[in-house]
């Protein structure tokens, strides 16, 4: 729910007012908290201010919260109004309900009880506003020009409005409880059912042209939308247009006509006799094209041509000659440029048709022209393109394979409907499986596939396309089969593939189908990439995650049972006598406890993290704060950037900088997080003792605190995670001679985006 939320706080006790006044915006910050001392007080606050919830106690002097509760309903019968007592009793609660009350709260013991009123209170409002949001949209829907209907899951109609219930001839009541079936002739249901239901269950919404049915039997043509709502309703705005569909039908039957004239004279019109020395009709379009008017070009034919390019002019007078003379081959088509006094080099396309008269003869001649500047300009980028996209494709790094699928395709649609698991069926079906790659046709290779596996040329690879297969790659191919014939365009699958000289490698494949090709996968691009050495780190990896599992399984079982066992006996001993050594054994105890933590944390965070995404700090900062012990210490947030990364990771790095400042800063410090100046980072700094240049080197070494309780691996931990992002994090001192930790990183290692929150403290 966005907006703030103004309560009244209403208790006769004003210690305790000014006590949930405080608590209840630490829960929700969008909640702002007034108060007042009584009934009275309160009913006038409310006539001066705009109150979103009421929270009151019971048991008041003067007018108790039950007589509050009603006066304020008389007002306002839908304000949320919380009855929150500390004598409460069933007869209360049922005056309260009685009265309307919105909900009932009883005061307990502990800070617990304001975060269960805050939901309450959040709850309340937003329930309500979504009610007054409703009814508003209910009055627009009465009183708008369409039809509109809800259905429920069964199809039948829960609400529609008077247009909608006068569309089909009925009462609105009569409608109600009705099946959509009852509004549509016979031969509609089943187009419903079984085309425009299942749209709008895969796609939410579904528009288009339907045939409605009147309550006299009657039928008219309506546009027609359906939507569906998060509850599982539909909702149906429906409006008649047999008018329109007639006006369309009259209007589509001109423009055929059109169209056919269109065909003649798609844009120039030009008459001219058969000897072409007399110019009889020109319109508009030709005078815009050559730039010469209608009185011109008749009182001197030769104008045309002397606009002409002089590089295209001598076959421009050939063709004439040949069409003079009766030799031209009907209808004669050329392209050619002419110098337009306004608007320079035009292409120009002509094509010119004979009017002959009852003999036979030529008598006249019929022609258009069309400025085809911009289709000679598509073409000529079009060359172009082709041109670089042939490049792009020979000098692409990465091998690239251009396919046709389209056989393919077709045969998997049909496997597809026969099978449930296309790529097990092919798996256990090799014979099938080798048939289906036969019918793939390689269109191409660029240069780079050719040395990427070793061949001579594009042709040796061609054919011997075996040789770089190897049995790891049928698992990955099944895989990009059943993709296709899921009616994927996008598929990545890592496989093994062999060299010309023999030699295995790993490889990464990449397919994408273009979209021009989508339909029936004729055009498909597949990407190889070696990723050999990748491999090779990641077997690495998973040695080394073997071995930091082992040990952190000794940590956790081997130390932390007899550290359980003597934190167990260390209880009994407590209750049995009185030793000032057994506190000093608890906090050994409890030392032992936080290292064994630190030491998992550095053994199963690892040198990796997981996904990453844009973060706010602005959101998690605060969020970790709530998850440290720290004491009187203040924070102050200034506009935190958004960072991307390991939302996981980023939070224990944070919660280990608080726990470091407070730990050596004292319970009072202040800490403050912001983002660099250059943007290309975040820092944490406090104003506590700071850390002694001389130490600055090595602080961040698993074992190093200053401080008698600290474990000295959170910093360590602080830099694993770091590294693990790409980042750097390095310590300074602070503007007010404490310690300040900047994470910084490079465009690519830490992504920032400023939000420009305001400055806010905690």
């Amino acid at each position: 729910m966005e907006g703030s939320i103004r309560v009244l706080v209403v208790d006769d006790e004003p210690p305790l007012a000014r006590l949930v006044a405080e608590y209840l915006p630490r829960e929700d910050d969008r909640l702002t908290v007034e108060t007042a001392t009584d009934a009275h007080e309160g009913l006038n606050r409310l006539e001066q201010t705009t109150i979103d919830c009421v929270v009151s106690d019971y048991d008041m002097p003067g007018m108790d919260g039950i007589g509050f509760l009603e006066t304020v309903r008389d007002a306002n019968p839908t304000l949320p109004f919380i009855l929150y007592t500390g004598k409460g009793s069933e007869e209360v609660a049922g005056d309260a309900i009685s009265a309307g009350v919105t909900d009932y709260l009883q005061k307990e013991t502990g800070t617990d009880q304001y975060t269960l009123l805050a939901n309450r209170i959040t709850n309340a409002v937003e329930r309500t506003r979504a009610e007054q949001a409703r009814d508003r949209h209910l009055a627009a829907i009465e009183n708008a020009t369409e039809g509109i209907s809800i259905l429920d899951a069964d199809g039948r109609f829960v609400y529609v409005n008077e247009t909608y219930a006068d569309l089909y001839g009925y009462d609105t009541a009569e409608l109600l409880g009705e099946h959509w079936e009852l509004v549509y002739p016979d031969e509609e249901i089943p187009v419903a059912r079984e085309q425009i239901l299942p749209t709008v269950e895969r796609e939410r919404y579904w528009h288009g042209e339907t045939t409605g049915l009147r309550a006299d039997g009657s039928t008219f043509v309506e546009d027609h939308t359906l939507a569906t709502t998060d509850d599982g309703e539909l909702i149906c705005v429906v409006s008649d247009i047999s008018d329109r569909k007639a006006q369309a039908s009259e209007l589509h039957r001109l423009r055929e006509r059109f169209e056919r004239f269109a065909d003649v004279v798609p844009n120039g019109f030009f008459l001219v006799s058969a000897d072409y020395l007399e110019t009889y009709f020109v319109n508009s379009g030709i005078e815009d094209i050559y730039g010469i008017s209608a009185a011109e070009a008749a009182a001197d034919p030769e104008t045309w041509l002397r606009h002409v390019h002089p590089d295209d002019r001598t076959e421009l007078q050939q063709s004439l000659r040949r069409q003079q003379c009766g030799s031209a081959e009907w209808p004669v088509e050329q392209t050619f440029r002419i110098q337009h006094p306004a608007h320079g080099l035009r292409w120009v396309l002509t094509r010119v048709q004979p009017i002959r008269d009852q003999t036979g003869a030529v008598v006249e001649l019929a022609g258009v022209a069309t400025d085809v500047t911009a289709r000679k300009r598509r073409e000529a980028d079009l060359d172009a393109a082709r041109e670089r996209y042939e490049s792009l494709f020979e000098n692409n790094p990465l091998a690239i394979w251009e396919e046709d699928f389209s056989e393919t395709k077709a045969r998997l649609d049909d496997l597809r409907d026969e099978v449930e698991d296309v790529e097990a069926y092919l798996l256990a079906h090799p014979d099938e499986f080798r048939q289906l790659l036969a019918t793939v046709d390689v269109i191409d290779v660029n240069q780079n596939a050719v040395e990427y596996y070793g061949a001579e040329s594009k042709q040796d690879l061609l054919d011997s396309l075996d040789r770089v297969f190897t049995e790891d790659a049928y698992e990955v191919l099944a895989a990009e089969f059943a993709a296709i014939a899921n009616g994927d365009r996008r598929f990545r699958g890592d496989t093994v593939y062999r060299s010309f000289d023999g030699e295995r490698h790993d490889e990464m494949l990449d397919l994408y189908v273009p979209e021009s090709a989508a339909e029936d996968y004729s055009h498909v691009f597949i990407t190889g990439t070696d990723i050999t050495e990748r491999k090779r780190k990641e077997r690495e990896l998973r040695r080394e995650r073997d071995r930091l599992d082992e040990f952190a399984g000794f940590v956790s079982h081997d130390l932390r049972g007899p550290l359980s066992i003597a934190s167990g006996y260390l209880e009994l001993a407590c209750t049995e006598c009185e030793s000032d050594a057994l506190p000093a054994i608890g906090r050994a105890l409890d030392r032992m406890d936080q290292l064994i933590t630190d030491l998992l944390t550095l053994a199963r965070e690892g040198e990796t993290v997981g996904a990453v995404a844009p973060v706010s700090l602005c959101d998690l900062v605060p969020r970790c704060w709530q998850h440290v012990e720290t004491a009187e210490a203040r924070l102050v947030v200034e506009s935190p950037p958004t960072v991307r990364a390991d939302r996981s990771r980023l939070t224990t790095l944070l919660e280990n900088l608080f726990r470091n400042a407070v730990e050596h800063g004292g319970t009072d410090v202040t800490i403050t997080v912001g983002e660099l100046v250059d943007g290309e980072g975040f820092y944490v700094a406090d104003d506590g003792p700071g850390i002694p240049r001389a130490d600055r080197s090595t602080v961040f070494e698993a074992g190093y605190s200053k401080h008698s309780d600290g474990t000295g691996l959170g910093l360590a931990i602080v830099e694993q995670i770091a590294e693990a992002h790409g980042w750097e994090v390095s310590v300074t001192e602070s503007t007010h001679g404490g310690a300040r930790f900047e994470v910084t990183g490079d465009d690519t290692d830490l992504e920032t985006t400023t939000r420009n929150e305001p400055r806010h403290t905690h």
